[in-house]
């Protein structure tokens, strides 16, 4: 889908009519998953703020372990991130959680938004989630060493230190 939405970025013509049908969509099949490729666009097109309100729109109307809601909740924490609004941020985080405990870009950006707010507990939490079930995740090994560090545990620390940088090499290509 984000592959169709970038291609429709190369024609000003095409973006407006994208609008238009994404409007029409979320106006007359109003659904999460409408709303978080109007949501998806806006952000391509750095309207964030429109963004934001599609995706709180498709998170509120979400049943219980909708995906497309679960999504609309973690593109919210993201913009949220970005713009470093930290409590909005929390309560996003905290919403897919609590649904979806195991869910790998929520404990991603739930180590990112812990690390940013230096919440030591909740960051050793979520990292040894994300490590445990994404053992490469250079992140979760970072934000692990962090913790281990401020314990006092150096040895650890260095491990997981070590582990994140061997795969952020890898992911750069280095």
């Amino acid at each position: 889908i984000m592959h169709n939405l970038n291609n429709i970025l190369v024609n000003k013509t095409a973006v407006a009519e994208a609008l238009d049908y994404l409007d029409f969509l979320a106006t007359n099949y109003p659904d999460p998953f409408h709303l978080l490729i109007y949501g998806d666009m806006f952000r391509l097109i750095n309207r964030n703020r429109d963004a934001a309100n599609k995706y709180r729109e498709g998170a509120e109307m979400a049943e219980p372990g909708n995906r497309a809601g679960l999504r609309c909740l973690t593109s919210l924490a993201e913009i949220y991130l970005a713009e470093k609004k930290y409590g909005p941020a929390e309560l996003a985080v905290e919403q897919v959680l609590e649904s979806w405990p195991d869910d790998t870009v929520g404990l991603g950006l739930a180590v990112e938004l812990y690390m940013a707010t230096e919440e030591h507990d909740k960051l050793k939490a979520c990292a040894r989630r994300l490590v445990k079930l994404v053992p490469n995740s250079a992140a979760g090994h970072r934000a692990m060493a962090r913790c281990l560090l401020a314990e006092g545990h150096a040895n650890k620390a260095k491990q997981h230190a070590s582990r994140a940088r061997e795969l952020q090499g890898r992911k750069t290509g280095a």
